[in-house]
């Protein structure tokens, strides 16, 4: 999700990519499928990609594709040079897919639940997605899951990251985005090579949100690009307005589905809280001036799992950017702090992240 909060989300693939290759050997069925698949998706991807030393020495490679492979070898060296983040070995390779999605992730909720449900892996603990490599897999899953009936989200990813286990490559489904989505996209994913901590997909993410939109402005600063980092902030100001949006969505949510009432009656008092949450989105462009990004949302139902799917890049962001500013912008020791949070159990670790949102609330003016 760049600036513009792109609908195609990304994902820590590592979750089903270490859990399938270390083995899960006591697992059913379908797990084992799971992981049988997402270790063949895997595998295909590290087959058939170039090193990008070697597209750019090949004359036959087109004038476009170079200039991105270009742009993303100056992102990787500002990554590792300036925020601290590390790329060895990810990033040097590029790969064509013939698909529009990396992988395809399936997300779910109950009807009457603002959380997501929540698988266990090896190694990496509990995650809020399913991964797929192959659409139909997804789907399948997806439809299993509402046989359970579970409400439920397949999304496309155009990235995901393997947490350093694998040489991440770059991949045809991202490396033509604009400048500003594909500078943080990749710090975003290298964020993850630096700090994940297992069992807390909210955590990682949103604190990979904070970095990689942090990282933005600092490459543009560092390009004295001051034009197009006026638009990037402005585009954050909209998302974060969409956010907020999103968030008293759910709370209203929440407490709907703790009122006691009977389904039925929760069901259409559920489809009045989202048709309030459409009529505000269109007062909200009306300040925006007409602009429509987020239109393509609001073309799909707004169901529990993709609410919660923006929670979780964005619930504490707040904090994160609170917590940057505690460290008077000095990354390392922002990491070093976040891991700190990362390793106190999860109540304490609660606490320390909502201390910090209480003195920085999301902004969106």
């Amino acid at each position: 999700m760049g600036s513009s909060l792109r609908w195609h989300v990304r994902t820590n693939l590592a979750i089903a990519l270490i859990g399938g290759l270390l083995g899960c050997l006591g697992a059913g069925c379908q797990s084992l499928a799971y992981y049988c698949q997402a270790a063949r998706g895997q595998c295909d991807m590290l087959i058939g990609h170039r090193e990008v030393a070697d597209i750019l020495d090949d004359p036959a490679e087109s004038d476009a594709l170079k200039a991105r492979l270009r742009l993303a070898m100056e992102l990787r060296e500002f990554a590792q040079t300036q925020l601290g983040l590390p790329a060895e070995g990810s990033y040097l390779t590029y790969k064509h897919l013939d698909r529009p999605h990396s992988v395809w992730v399936v997300t779910a909720s109950h009807e009457f639940s603002t959380e997501l449900e929540t698988w266990w892996y090896p190694v990496v603990g509990r995650f809020s997605a399913r991964s797929f490599f192959n659409k139909a897999d997804a789907d399948a899953c997806a439809q299993r899951l509402r046989q359970e009936r579970f409400e439920v989200h397949v999304g496309g990813a155009r990235a995901y990251s393997t947490l350093g286990w694998f040489r991440d490559p770059l991949l045809s489904t991202f490396i033509h985005d604009p400048d500003t989505e594909l500078a943080e996209l990749l710090f975003h994913e290298l964020t993850h090579r630096r700090l994940f901590i297992a069992n807390d997909t909210t955590f990682n993410e949103s604190m990979a949100t904070a970095v990689g939109q942090e990282g933005v402005r600092r490459w543009l600063l560092s390009r004295k690009d001051a034009p197009t980092l006026q638009k990037y902030e402005q585009s954050l100001r909209r998302q974060r307005q969409f956010v907020e949006l999103i968030a008293s969505t759910r709370e209203q949510l929440q407490r709907l589905y703790v009122s006691g009432l009977r389904p039925e009656e929760m069901r259409t008092q559920k489809q009045a809280v989202h048709s309030r949450m459409k009529d505000r989105y269109e007062e909200l462009k009306v300040g925006w001036g007409g602009h429509t990004a987020y239109d393509p949302w609001f073309a799909h139902p707004p169901t529990n799992p993709r609410m919660a799917g923006i929670a979780t890049y964005y619930a504490h962001l707040p904090a994160f950017e609170a917590l940057l500013r505690q460290c008077n912008g000095d990354l390392n020791q922002f990491f070093a702090e976040a891991e700190s949070m990362g390793k106190a159990p999860s109540a304490i670790r609660k606490s320390r992240l909502l201390g910090l949102t209480q003195r920085a609330p999301l902004s969106t003016k």
